[in-house]
Parts: C-alpha cells; sequence; structure tokens
C-alpha cells in the first residue's frame, strides 16, 4: 500500500518513473544514438531519470546483442585515484571496431 511508504520514500517515486522494459532500452538507444562522445551508467540515469537497478541491466542486455558497445575508462584520466573506473557506452554503428 503506497500510504504506509516512508516520506522519503514517497519522494523518490515522484521523481523516479517506472518504465516498461521495451521503453527503457528505447531511450538508452535514442539517448546514446544522439550523444557521439559517450556517457557513463550515471549520467544515463540522471538524463533518463531511471533506477540504477532497471538501467544496468538493460545495459547489459543491449551490449549482449550489439545494440551498444563500451568501454572501461582508463584510470590515468582520474586526478583522485579512490574514485573507481567508469564503463562509458555508446550506441555501436556498423563497422565500428568495438562492434
Amino acid at each position: 500500500m503506497l500510504l504506509s511508504l516512508p516520506i522519503s520514500a514517497l519522494s523518490r517515486w515522484r521523481h523516479r518513473r517506472l518504465v516498461s522494459r521495451l521503453e527503457l532500452e528505447t531511450r538508452i538507444v535514442a539517448l546514446l544514438t544522439f550523444n557521439r562522445q559517450g556517457l557513463c551508467g550515471a549520467q544515463i540515469s540522471g538524463a533518463l531519470n531511471v533506477w540504477s537497478g532497471s538501467l544496468y541491466p538493460a545495459l547489459a542486455r543491449l551490449e549482449a546483442d550489439g545494440t551498444l558497445s563500451s568501454i572501461w575508462e582508463a584510470t590515468d584520466t582520474w586526478t583522485d585515484k579512490a574514485k573507481p573506473r567508469r564503463r562509458i557506452y555508446w550506441a555501436a554503428v556498423k563497422g565500428d571496431p568495438a562492434s
């Protein structure tokens, strides 16, 4: 029952929208198709306003079927070594050596 949730949970539901699997995958591909430099998971999650628990399985499915490509960010790009590396995703195109 929605009314039994704590106030903090209610505020999160207001800002994050539940989307179907197909809609989420379509939105990911559209975002990455028009963004040529690639995005990390946190940037995609923020742009699409979806939970990471829904986002990362969708990214894995799209990468497995060849729709997306990804690489781990080089460690030398970070000035703060305490931060973890990010995985950068982009839409795969024909002739892309990574796809």
